[in-house]
């Protein structure tokens, strides 16, 4: 929610400032092999009509893991007195891993796991479009533009892990109330 560059590649040089973001999550603490993921962005203005940016993260759940990275770029036109519109693109680079010594099966040595290996290296890109000005933001953008069709996770089994695409949508207006203080 406070890291829109992460979800839109049209956000890349659309602040005053060169926002760097270090994120760090654990779910069910205390619990073993529970998720976590960690990120770590950056984006920054070149000029007045370009941006650029680029994340890198690793996101783990249980036997499987997730590990990448993107660069994105992004061109800003005045639309208004106050207001600028963003079209970005970014690549993607994901390394999809299954531990396989993470995965309890009813046959301890289950031939369908044993002699499987996945790993794969997929390479993708994301579009997005961002209008924003000092009060409002509003922003679409579309992940997985090329809907890679690799079972990620195949252990010989009817189901399809693929990487279909997904649609964001984000937006606000900051509300001022008083003179120190503003609602988002």
């Amino acid at each position: 929610m406070f890291n829109d560059f992460v979800i839109n590649p049209a956000v890349a040089g659309s602040k005053q400032y060169a926002p760097i973001g270090l994120s760090f999550r654990r779910q069910w603490a205390g619990m073993k092999d529970a998720p976590v993921t960690q990120t770590l962005s950056a984006h920054t203005f070149l000029g007045s009509t370009m941006g650029i940016g680029a994340n890198v993260y690793n996101d783990v759940a249980g036997p499987s893991r997730r590990t990448g990275m993107s660069a994105a770029y992004a061109y800003h036109l005045k639309v208004g007195d106050r207001s600028k519109l963003s079209f970005g693109l970014a690549a993607h680079m994901t390394q999809y891993v299954l531990n396989r010594e993470q995965l309890i099966t009813e046959n301890p040595n289950d031939a369908a796991i044993l002699n499987q290996t996945s790993n794969e290296l997929i390479p993708d890109f994301s579009f997005g479009t961002y209008w924003y000005g000092d009060k409002h933001f509003f922003g679409v953008s579309a992940f997985n533009l090329i809907e890679s069709k690799n079972d990620l996770y195949d252990i010989t089994t009817p189901v399809s892990n693929t990487l279909d695409r997904a649609i964001y949508v984000n937006g606000g207006y900051k509300f001022a109330v008083g003179e120190n203080f503003a609602i988002q």
